[in-house]
């Protein structure tokens, strides 16, 4: 580990870790060393929070069966669940600005899926969706689209479940609870072009996990927001706070709290603002950060 300030440390009381590229790898699995941390963090009577951009019904095999209880941040913020699935808060996107955002999407031909508490939709051919959704990963990730595919099929409950809306506007008149949109394409350029119109629109945030996607969520639900938000409720001070990521979608976490930890594949930006570098997502860089920060 690279320390880049000489501290004395506070106590960790809660550890909030991104997903994908830092908690898992390629393999999309918790690795037996990070496990054992995790356990070991939790013994000491710390909280392990996962913190991603996907859904927490997407969140929640990551974990299970694996004999830990972890606390959740899901959709970037929208929401945060104790270690027992019951929500602590929440940040919800607005409907008319919801219906602002997909029109746009939908209008640009940037392919997207619409995450709410009644499951993933669309309005447009659902069929396209998934294929550019498959398309995005590789561009990102490598390997080919078959894999890609395989994958998704298996073990991404959204591509899963998705469903086509005809009329949103008339969808959205039920109850119902918004969480974000994410749009994607095969590369970056489209993403750039739809940024300026969404930056247009009143009380949204938006950022991009990868390099071809773009999320869109109420101005408030950043992961380092809604982590604040639920610590306060349980009597944690920011110090106590250890945060670990590796994207655009973590910064938020990164400029809250001070006891930050990149991993070594993160993007520049959060590796300039962390104050701790450990190992690689794939070399159990969490693990390592647990127990120099755990002792």
């Amino acid at each position: 580990m690279v320390i880049k300030k000489r501290e004395v440390l506070e106590l960790i009381k809660l550890i909030a870790s991104d997903i994908d590229g830092t908690l898992v790898g390629k393999d999309h699995k918790i690795s037996p060393k990070n496990l054992e941390a995790i356990r070991y963090a939790i013994k000491k009577g710390v909280h392990f929070t996962i913190a991603s951009g996907r859904a927490y019904e997407d969140i929640t095999p990551v974990y299970k069966g694996l004999g830990i209880k972890c606390q959740v941040i899901a959709v970037n913020g929208a929401q945060y669940y104790d270690e027992f699935g019951q929500v602590i808060t929440s940040c919800l996107l607005d409907k008319e600005a919801c219906i602002q955002v997909c029109d746009i999407f939908k209008r640009e031909n940037l392919h997207f899926m619409l995450y709410t508490s009644k499951g993933v939709f669309t309005t447009m051919e659902i069929d396209r969706v998934k294929d550019a959704f498959i398309k995005r990963k590789v561009a990102q990730a490598g390997g080919t689209y078959e894999e890609a595919e395989r994958h998704f099929k298996m073990n991404y409950l959204p591509f899963q479940t998705m469903r086509y809306v005809e009329d949103l506007a008339e969808f959205l008149k039920d109850p119902i609870e918004i969480y974000k949109v994410e749009g994607f394409d095969e590369t970056k350029a489209k993403i750039d072009e739809v940024r300026p119109m969404i930056a247009k629109i009143e009380g949204v945030a938006y950022l991009s996990s990868f390099f071809n996607n773009m999320e869109v969520t109420n101005s408030g639900a950043q992961k380092g927001t809604i982590l604040m938000q639920a610590i306060q409720k349980m009597g944690i001070r920011p110090e106590e706070v250890m945060v670990i990521g590796d994207g655009a979608n973590d910064l938020s976490m990164f400029e809250l709290f001070e006891n930050s930890v990149a991993v070594a594949n993160a993007i520049d930006e959060i590796k300039e603002k962390a104050k701790y570098l450990v190992a690689s997502d794939e070399d159990d860089g969490v693990a390592e950060a647990i127990y120099k920060l755990i002792p």
